[in-house]
């Protein structure tokens, strides 16, 4: 597959990023907290665990424009909560993303025997039977805060890479570190506008990571309503598949409590999709991520703002 695949290979992404530029002062605390963190990483589970809540606390405090948009959309999204239930979530939720900067350690440099051990599966046949009947597959997720290390965890098991779509960093320099170190286990990022070499690969068979639950009104948007309210939504998936002759398998990363690992849910694929209807096909889409926000409502992405593009007339909800 990767004679369909135009990106820069490891080696080249490696000088673009450790060159003397790099090391500059404006970089020196990046790269002291990527040192401390790769210490963290080798701690045991309750440890990593442990520490990321502490990060996850000091967020909370900190970052107060992403908890007010976290805590606007628990109750957009939860109404029935009080407010003291929803301050809990809020709370818990930060607890979580302090524990996903760990788990990007993990996912960039632990090696597969240590995190096979942190591992649990559902349904992985779902992808090799469908690649065996001549489908490529489209893995199609949601922004969980485990799903870098979700995506590193199913490459150590299926033996290949896996081949992700992903939405470009605003600075170079982020984007050239995450994207080596994502490639030294995991498959090729492809840009989300790259739809050419998408095709190409799912046509070869090829497996793609895909996820459209964040905030879109472009070309191939519709208002699709999530958690009951119509919101717009990038709608590229039905095509994508029908392009692509793919068939559509649902793939969620859940943390399992009491730092048990991690469970990798992977659902039979999708029937009758896609269908004739775009709209339907993101309905569908959304209904099955927010069953999966209910059972972990906490390790859903809330910092991002999922409302911010409503259908033209209304009134923002921020």
């Amino acid at each position: 597959m990767n004679d369909l695949q135009k990106i820069d290979p490891p080696e080249k992404l490696q000088r673009s990023l450790f060159r003397v530029q790099n090391l500059a002062p404006k970089f020196w605390l990046f790269w002291l907290a990527m040192a401390l963190l790769r210490i963290i990483v080798y701690l045991p589970q309750g440890g990593r665990m442990a520490v990321g809540r502490v990060l996850g606390q000091l967020l909370y405090y900190l970052a107060s424009r992403r908890r007010r948009i976290a805590q606007r959309n628990l109750e957009i999204c939860f109404p029935e909560k009080s407010i003291i239930e929803t301050k809990r979530l809020l709370k818990t939720h930060f607890h979580s993303l302090g524990q996903a900067m760990i788990e990007h350690g993990m996912a960039w440099w632990l090696s597969n025997r240590r995190l096979q051990a942190l591992t649990h599966f559902e349904g992985l046949e779902y992808i090799k039977q469908t690649q065996e009947a001549g489908h490529g597959v489209i893995l199609l997720s949601a922004h969980f805060t485990s799903l870098e290390l979700g995506n590193r965890l199913l490459t150590s098991f299926r033996g290949e890479k896996l081949d992700a779509m992903y939405q470009r960093h605003k600075s170079h320099f982020m984007e050239n570190f995450i994207q080596y170190y994502r490639e030294q286990h995991m498959g090729h990022m492809i840009p989300e506008d790259d739809i050419r070499q998408v095709i190409r690969i799912l046509k070869a068979r090829g497996c793609v990571w895909y996820a459209s639950d964040q905030g879109y009104h472009g070309k191939y948007s519709a208002a699709v309503p999530f958690f009951g309210i119509p919101v717009m939504t990038n709608t590229a998936l039905s095509r994508l598949a029908q392009m692509g002759k793919a068939k559509v398998i649902p793939f969620f990363t859940q943390r399992l409590a009491n730092n048990q690992g991690y469970l990798l849910k992977i659902l039979p694929p999708i029937e009758n999709f896609p269908s004739e209807d775009e709209v339907s096909d993101a309905l569908a889409y959304h209904k099955l991520i927010e069953q999966q926000i209910q059972q972990v409502p906490e390790q859903y992405l809330w910092v991002h703002r999922r409302f911010k593009y409503l259908p033209p007339g209304k009134q923002s909800l921020y």
